[in-house]
């Protein structure tokens, strides 16, 4: 029925629970690592990022929409790399790239600042395309690649 994945070094038949208990309790804890890419888990934090970083909230908004269509473009390469790679390893790095997104974030006002001062240029337009970027790299490994894998790899059960 499934092909066997030829990357995998797990061996589910020499599992002492039935694999499919650990399946859904990893699946489960992907689909809720999501949070952070997905709408709830950026909104709570859109007044300190707008504020902290000079922006408005129609141009934070704006970001939030550029970063959305453009890891959308590009989500169904996730697929692909699900079919060949697997659940776990999709699943992996996904996350891996979500927590490197969310740790630039928290440095999202330095790197504005900085590039700023490198540039030696006071605009708007640098913190809204730091935070495309960061939104693009979030909402791609959170809400579309993190997601996916996490919801995919429970329903291979059924």
């Amino acid at each position: 029925m499934h092909e066997k994945n030829k990357y995998s070094i797990i061996k589910p038949e020499k599992s002492p629970i039935f694999y499919g208990y650990i399946v859904l309790l990893f699946g489960s804890i992907g689909i809720l690592a999501s949070i952070p890419g997905q709408t709830v888990g950026v909104s709570v934090f859109t007044d300190p990022v707008k504020e902290a970083l000079g922006l408005s909230r129609t141009n934070f908004s704006n970001a939030y929409m550029i970063g959305t269509l453009l890891s959308a473009l590009i989500v169904a390469k996730a697929g692909v790399w699900f079919d060949r790679f697997g659940a776990r390893y999709v699943a992996f790095f996904a996350v891996i790239f979500l927590a490197f997104g969310l740790f630039l974030f928290s440095f999202s006002q330095t790197l504005s600042r900085n590039i700023s001062e490198l540039l030696q240029l006071e605009s708007w337009i640098i913190p809204f395309t730091i935070i495309i970027i960061l939104f693009f790299i979030i909402r791609f490994c959170g809400q579309g690649v993190l997601t996916m894998a996490s919801r995919n790899m429970i329903m291979r059960l059924v």
